[in-house]
């Protein structure tokens, strides 16, 4: 298993955790669109990746690159559940942190 492989199961496994504290009643829907944010952005976040092991990105880079595909996490099944803004936003910024954190914890 690649470490790419390792970093998305691991994401998704602390997603998760993340929707069933934060949505327990919509955790699925809130994985469901965190994993579609991952594939769609799959190509990038495995590039990003590679350069941050590489040592050709900092954490501060690779969290600046990922903080810019935030707009691409549409999340609108939680929006359609009329879920308040902050909630979602709290989620998809935790979505992010659990990114770079288990990005520089494959460096570790």
């Amino acid at each position: 298993m690649s470490k790419f492989d390792v970093f998305i199961t691991e994401v998704k496994s602390e997603v998760k955790a993340l929707a069933v504290k934060m949505f327990h009643e919509y955790q699925d829907a809130a994985v469901k669109e965190s994993v579609a944010f991952l594939n769609q952005t799959k190509s990038d976040l495995e590039r990003w990746l590679k350069l941050l092991i590489a040592g050709d990105l900092t954490r501060e880079e690779f969290e600046w690159l990922v903080a810019g595909k935030k707009d691409l996490m549409d999340l609108y099944y939680l929006k359609e559940a009329g879920l308040a803004r902050v909630r979602i936003d709290r989620f998809r910024n935790g979505l992010l942190k659990i990114i770079v954190d288990k990005a520089v914890a494959i460096l570790v």
